[in-house]
């Protein structure tokens, strides 16, 4: 073979980005959804802190909390820059579905915040959130009133909401005695506080 002659080249792979942005926004819908908030616990690590007893002198607010280990990123927000931003915008339009509140912290006394598992930025960047909200005991009323008022304090600073539905389950009654009326009674004041939270959150942010 004579030196001078040069070898075929290969052609380049053609770019995902020559795609029609269409066929590119059906690749991202199916590529990309929201984690399933109830079954983090199964796919991700909890890691359980301190123990209170341990630390009883110390303020609460030092003790180590329960916290998740590190979420994964999917690859496909990683590759560059418009990607990103494309891909992005379609999740963003995709409904996040808060289903149970996040773990109970010993040392503040209430859930986990929302933040430490869906960043601030991310919640204000949604279209379509689904809460829904069983209020079948007296402790979970009371975790997703306080859920209800971290997630509206982020959106009232800043939020690109389409629409959020609110899915609240109530049990039903469960007869006159001292305990169960009392419980209910609980129950039915924090579910008129939710719903007056959502109605006043919805008349100032249409």
């Amino acid at each position: 073979m004579s030196r001078d002659m040069a070898l075929p080249l290969s052609k380049p792979a053609p770019s995902f980005l020559l795609l029609p942005p269409e066929v590119r926004d059906c690749i991202y819908d199916a590529a990309l959804s929201w984690p399933v908030i109830s079954d983090l616990p199964k796919t991700v690590p909890l890691e359980p802190g301190a123990t209170v007893h341990g630390h009883w002198e110390q303020p609460l607010c030092t003790v180590p909390r329960p916290r998740y280990g590190p979420m994964r990123t999917p690859s496909l927000l990683l590759l560059n820059r418009q990607i990103t931003s494309e891909a992005l915008e379609v999740l963003y339009r995709k409904p996040l579905m808060l289903d149970t509140t996040p773990p109970y912290i010993p040392q503040l006394g209430q859930p986990m915040g929302i933040p430490e598992i869906i960043s601030e930025t991310t919640l204000q960047n949604l279209r379509f959130v689904v809460l829904r909200m069983d209020l079948d005991q007296r402790q979970s009323a009371r975790y997703w009133f306080k859920i209800i008022e971290m997630l509206l304090d982020i959106w009232f600073v800043k939020n690109n909401l389409e629409e959020v539905q609110a899915r609240i389950q109530c049990p039903p009654r469960q007869g006159d005695t001292r305990r169960g009326s009392h419980d209910e009674g609980i129950r039915a004041e924090y579910y008129r506080r939710l719903l007056s939270k959502l109605r006043g959150f919805g008349e100032q942010v249409p």
